[in-house]
Formats: C-alpha cells, sequence, structure tokens
C-alpha cells in the first residue's frame, strides 16, 4: 500500500463538468456526443490511474475525485466479434442490465396485451417477426436512451477526473513504477501514476473456442441490442439467466426462440432448483423452448444465409437445424489480456482469469488493485453492477479514510446470516438479485437445495407457496400455444431450523418467481439481511391486499410436511376470507 494517502479525509466538494462540450450539432439540432465522449488528452501524470470506464470504474474515479485527488480515467471498448462497440459508461448501461430491462419492458407490455388484453377490452399486437419497422423502432428507442446515459456519465465525470479514451495497452513492470501505457490511433502515451493503479475493466461475453463457426457466424449479449434487422429465429446457447433474459424478451416479441442448455439452467447456491424449473416451465409458456442439446459446428453458405448448427443430444445422437440467429450467453471472460500485468507481478485466478486481490482489493503487486468483473475477491463477489459500485465505494475510503465524523466509511455487505453461514459465504449469497425473463425470478441467500447440502436438511424449514395471479386468473390467460397456463407465482423462504418455534427460525434465502418480482425483492432483502425469522414474516407484518407479495407473511405449509402448497381461491397471494 505504500504511496496511497492514508490521512486527510475528505478533500473539496464534487463539482461537476458544465454541460457545454459539443451539445449542438449544425442543422439537424439532435446531440453530437462526440466531444463529450472524446474526453482530454491523456495527462502526463495523475494521483490514480482507474483502467475501465464501468460502473465500478467511474464510481472509484469520483469517489477519489471528489477527496482532491486526481484521477485519470482510461477506457476503451474492444469489438465484440462481430464488430459491435459502444460507448462510455461499460456493460451495464450499453450492453447489459438497461437495454436488456427496456426489451423486457418492451416484450412483456406485448405479452400483457396479446395474453390479457382481449378480456379487458384490448385487441391483440402485431408480431415484431412480422416487421422490420416494429424491430427497428425498439432497437432505435432502446439506443437512443442508452446513449443519453453514455454522454450524461462521460458528461458528468468529477472535475479532477481526465477522461481518457485510449486503450491501456501496458502496466509498468518495474517494481518502483506505477506508469501506464495508454494507445490512440497508432499514437503511444505513458501516464506516471503517483499512488496507484486500479484495474476496472470489467468481463466481455465468452465464446467457445471448441464450437466451429461460433465465433464467426454466433453473436453475444454485445450485439443484440443493436442489430439492424430483426433476429428471426434464434438459438440461444447456455442455461446462464444472460441466455434465459434474451430468449424471454426474443419470444415475447413474436420470435421462434430456442434456448440450448447442456444441464439445469441456473445453477449454483444463489438460485433455487425448483425456482429454476418454474422460470423454465414460464419461459416454454411465453413460447421459448428449452432443450438439452450443445451445438457442435455451425456452418453459413453467405451473409444472408440461415446458419446451419449441428447439435448434439443427451443421448448423444446429433441433427441439424437451421437459424437465423445464434446467441451465445455462455458466461464471460475478464478483461485482462493486452496489459501485461503477468510481468508487472499481478497474479491471476488460474480458473476463472480474473485478477486475484485481497480483502483490501489490493493484487500482488503493491499499488495495484483491481474490482468487479475482472478482480477475485476473497468472497468471490458476484458480477452485478450493485456490487461493483460498493466494492468501488470501499476501496476508495480505504485509499483516502473518512475524516472523523464526516461518515461511516463504506462496508460491503454487513448482514446478519453471516453468524449463520459463514461471512464469506455470506457476502456473496446475501446480494439481491432477479432474472429477468418473462415472469421474473428474484432471490437473496441459499436456495432450498443449497441450504440442505450446507446445514444439513434436518436443520432447514422451507415455506412454500404457489399460486395464480389475480389478472390472470381473472381473464384466462393461456399459454403460447393455446394450452392451458401454468400458474405464474412460486414463493419460498429458507430458514435455518433452531427449532419447530417460528421465532427461532432465522430466514437465510428467499425466493419469488412472479410478476415484479425485482421490485418486490428489494424490500424483503433488507429484512433477510437485517435477521428477520419466520415470525417475523408472519406476525410483525400484515400483507397488502391483494398482491402478489402478500404470500410472504401468510406462508404456512413446509415442503417437509409433504401438504399441497397450492393456493386456491383466485386471490392473488392473499386471502379474500
Amino acid at each position: 500500500m505504500a504511496g496511497i494517502v492514508r490521512g486527510g479525509g475528505l478533500v473539496g466538494h464534487a463539482v461537476r463538468k458544465p454541460l457545454t462540450r459539443g451539445l449542438l450539432t449544425g442543422g439537424g439540432g439532435g446531440l453530437d456526443l462526440s466531444a463529450a465522449l472524446a474526453g482530454p488528452a491523456a495527462p502526463k501524470t495523475a494521483d490514480v490511474v482507474v483502467i475501465g470506464g464501468g460502473s465500478g470504474g467511474i464510481a472509484c474515479a469520483n469517489n477519489l475525485a471528489e477527496r482532491g485527488l486526481e484521477v485519470a480515467l482510461v477506457d476503451h471498448v474492444r469489438p465484440s466479434t462481430q464488430g459491435t462497440t459502444y460507448g462510455f459508461g461499460g456493460t451495464c448501461v450499453n450492453v447489459g442490465c438497461i437495454p436488456k430491462y427496456l426489451f423486457h419492458r418492451a416484450a412483456s407490455l406485448r405479452d400483457e396485451v396479446n395474453m390479457d388484453g382481449p378480456a379487458f377490452g384490448l385487441g391483440p399486437t402485431p408480431r415484431l417477426a412480422d416487421s422490420k419497422d416494429a424491430w427497428s423502432t425498439v432497437v432505435q428507442t432502446v439506443q437512443n436512451h442508452v446513449r443519453s446515459l453514455s454522454f450524461s456519465y462521460a458528461a458528468n465525470v468529477h472535475a479532477n477526473v481526465s477522461l481518457v479514451r485510449s486503450r491501456a495497452v501496458g502496466v509498468d513492470p518495474e517494481p518502483d513504477s506505477r506508469s501506464v501505457e495508454v494507445a490512440n490511433a497508432g499514437k503511444s502515451n505513458r501516464i506516471e501514476a503517483r499512488q496507484g493503479v486500479i484495474l476496472a475493466m470489467g468481463g466481455r461475453p465468452h465464446i467457445p473456442d471448441h464450437i466451429p463457426g461460433a465465433k464467426t457466424h454466433g453473436i453475444t449479449s454485445d450485439d443484440i441490442f443493436s442489430l439492424n434487422k430483426p433476429p428471426g429465429k434464434t438459438l440461444c446457447v447456455g442455461g446462464s439467466y444472460v441466455s434465459l433474459e434474451i430468449a424471454g424478451f426474443l419470444a415475447g416479441l413474436g420470435f421462434d426462440t430456442t434456448v440450448a442448455v447442456r444441464s439445469r439452467p441456473l445453477r449454483g447456491a444463489a438460485f433455487d432448483v425448483q425456482c429454476a424449473d418454474k422460470v423454465v416451465e414460464l419461459l416454454g409458456a411465453h413460447g421459448a423452448r428449452v432443450a438439452q442439446v450443445e451445438p457442435i459446428r455451425l456452418e453459413r453458405d453467405g451473409p444472408d444465409a440461415p446458419i446451419r448448427v449441428s447439435l448434439r443430444h443427451s443421448d448423444g445422437s446429433t441433427t441439424e437445424e437451421s437459424f437465423d440467429t445464434v446467441l451465445f450467453g455462455t458466461g464471460r471472460a475478464p478483461e485482462v489480456t493486452d496489459l501485461g500485468l503477468d510481468k508487472a507481478g499481478v497474479t491471476f485466478d488460474q480458473s476463472s482469469g480474473k485478477v486475484l486481490v485481497d480483502d483490501r482489493f489490493e493484487t500482488s503487486r503493491e499499488g495495484i488493485f483491481a474490482l468487479g468483473d475482472c478482480a477475485l475477491t476473497p468472497i468471490d463477489a458476484p458480477e452485478l453492477t450493485p456490487v461493483a459500485i460498493r466494492q468501488a465505494d470501499v476501496l476508495a475510503d480505504l485509499i483516502v479514510p473518512v475524516a472523523n465524523g464526516d461518515r461511516k466509511p463504506a462496508r460491503f455487505l454487513d448482514t446478519a446470516v453471516a453468524e449463520l453461514i459463514g461471512r464469506e459465504r455470506a457476502a456473496s449469497l446475501m446480494v439481491p438479485s432477479t432474472v429477468f425473463t418473462p415472469i421474473e425470478y428474484g432471490r437473496v441467500g441459499l436456495g432450498e437445495d443449497a441450504a440442505c447440502d450446507l446445514l444439513g436438511p434436518d436443520n432447514v424449514e422451507t415455506y412454500i407457496m404457489e399460486w395464480q395471479s389475480l389478472h390472470v386468473s381473472a381473464s384466462h390467460r393461456t399459454a403460447h400455444d393455446g394450452s392451458e397456463y401454468p400458474r405464474q407465482c412460486l414463493a419460498k423462504v429458507v430458514c435455518h431450523r433452531g427449532g419447530d418455534d417460528p421465532a427461532q427460525q432465522r430466514v437465510i434465502g428467499l425466493h419469488f418467481v412472479g410478476p415484479a418480482a425485482g421490485e418486490t425483492m428489494q424490500g424483503l432483502a433488507l429484512a433477510v439481511n437485517l435477521g428477520a425469522t419466520k415470525e417475523d414474516l408472519f406476525d410483525r407484518v400484515l400483507g397488502i391486499h391483494p398482491t402478489n407479495a402478500e404470500a410472504f407473511v401468510d406462508l404456512s405449509i413446509t415442503t417437509r410436511s409433504g401438504q399441497d402448497y397450492v393456493q386456491q381461491g383466485g386471490c392473488a397471494g392473499g386471502r379474500c376470507g
């Protein structure tokens, strides 16, 4: 930690750069983002150099700048395998959370009108698959908002931040140097970091190397949100939440969509197996097929020809099917290459390829730090935007400590569940998240199976209920193929069984598949992290009627009991009498 500021607390105030750079264009009167996004020329020195202009990098740079440090924020976007690039702001703003959610909303609006509209006097809407103009309209709406956010983040970096739109190509391997070499348009420059370098390059979608034709003909989430023509019949490869979310909104917009998975989707201790199965069931009801197949070869006769995909089935047989688009949602890889970090003494995790850091986010090279998706912390934090931003807050407080009395230093996650499942496990699993499939899946904490594996089945009590949403019951909704629509909602509360008394049963996992699960889960996650017991949920609060979230204050049936947990009556998640 040599050379990092250790005293002084907060320095100065947050002064934002004025929004006057390149706002107006000639003729059209629209926004010209180029000047604002270009940034100034690279400085020769800075107190701290931050590499990566995503959520974590921006937050860390602005935090340090507010405390009086001069920061160089270096940002560059490597083109995807299909040549797609995007603006300032990283994955979340440009090709992740924001455009994904907007496409999800577009599909949800169409689904609700088409599935429930006739019962409430609304007519059906056309499929986007039948109209290039309709697809272009959605893409344009999303991209306009994305560009406005990118512009806003670039134009509003702190006055002490120099935004350098160049590619970082090397970190000086000399022990006494912390300089970063940057390159742009064939020219290179060196920025000397007086106090430290922060790696915040994030990650990018990974396309498997072993599938012939995959990188040539396949696309990823970096490409889908700006396609200039409708994707047509689409194969989404992988059981990740990214693959399921994209398959969900494509099916909702009317495209023939198949998800290829090798095993159960949404794997890992954070996801409940039964809830994951419910997500897959509802995907099918909304038109997306989930098949246990694996692509082994992609071939195409020309740029406009269909992609012929050879598929291996679970029984070992192979078939061939043609698709207009093949999208890979097969994980992400950290953007840590081409910087010479290994020569600079930075070590990596051999499995994930991420930069190894300690609990102060410092790498094996003194004065070089890493956060966000490119870093592997001792708690193996999930790859989520709020995680990177909180890590940036914590790191800024470590580099420039908070002045006495100003406020408490930031902490990553302070959860009461840590005493039951361990600090490192809790700091990872107790981060809430939502899968934005057609019917969302929100969760915090352990899934039931993972809790049983960790604590033993006798020490786990799970409360469960399944029901139909009120408006779906009223409209007598049918599935995409005209069959009966499945029950839309599933709630599970996983408890550490201190005894049969609900007052002794600490909630260690809470899962909800249902409409607006993300909005519902945020408040429930607070209760869980504060140490709520089953009695707290049942006795200390009354439900808001008639809502789906009401179910969580009325759960009484356990999986251990073997009783039927399907709610009857059609009053959403509660009871009318």
